[in-house]
C-alpha cells in the first residue's frame, strides 16, 4: 500500500477532520442565500431580480450535478438551453435589422453576428471535449495513460 492510503493515515486523516465551519459546501450555500437576499432586497425591476435569481439557481444546480457526477448530462444540457438563447437573440436581432432605423439596423447586424460567433464556439469546445475523452481512451487502452500520482483530500460526510 503507498503511505497515503495506509489504514494508519486513513484512521489518522478521519481523526484530524476540520472544524463544520471550514466546508467549503456551508460556505458556498451561505454566499448563494447571501446573494439571495441581496437580489430581493435590492431596488430592481422584476425582470432584472428574475434574471440574476435564474442565474444563481443555474449556478447552483451546476454546483449539485458537478459534485454529483452528472457532468455529461449537465454539459448537455447546458449545451441546448446555450442554443436556444443563441436562437432567441438571433431572431432579436432579426427584428431590429428589420426596424428601419440606422442604430437598429446596427444592432441587428451584431446581435446576428455575435450567436454566429458563440454557435462556433460552442461546436468547438464539443468536438475539444469529444477528442480529448477519445484520447484518453486510447492512451488506457495502449496502457500509456500517466497514472495519476496527486494527493487527494479525504473524503468527508457532509455532517459534523
Amino acid at each position: 500500500m503507498s503511505e497515503q492510503t495506509s489504514p494508519e493515515n486513513l484512521q489518522a486523516s478521519s481523526e484530524a477532520r476540520s472544524p463544520w465551519w471550514t466546508s467549503l459546501r456551508l460556505w458556498s450555500i451561505c454566499a448563494c442565500v447571501l446573494m439571495v437576499l441581496t437580489v430581493l432586497i435590492l431596488p430592481l425591476p422584476l425582470t432584472v431580480r428574475a434574471s440574476i435569481l435564474g442565474v444563481l439557481i443555474f449556478s447552483a444546480v451546476f454546483v449539485a450535478v458537478d459534485a454529483g457526477g452528472w457532468g455529461k448530462t449537465f454539459a448537455a444540457l447546458t449545451c441546448a438551453l446555450l442554443t436556444l438563447y443563441l436562437a432567441h437573440i438571433a431572431q432579436q436581432g432579426f427584428v431590429m435589422l428589420t426596424s428601419g432605423s440606422v442604430a437598429g439596423i446596427v444592432l441587428g447586424a451584431g446581435m446576428i453576428l455575435l450567436p454566429i460567433l458563440g454557435a462556433w464556439a460552442l461546436v468547438r469546445e464539443v468536438l475539444f471535449g469529444a477528442r480529448i475523452q477519445r484520447m484518453a481512451q486510447d492512451l488506457a487502452a495502449l496502457g500509456e495513460l500517466a497514472e495519476d500520482t496527486l494527493p487527494r483530500t479525504p473524503l468527508r460526510s457532509c455532517g459534523p
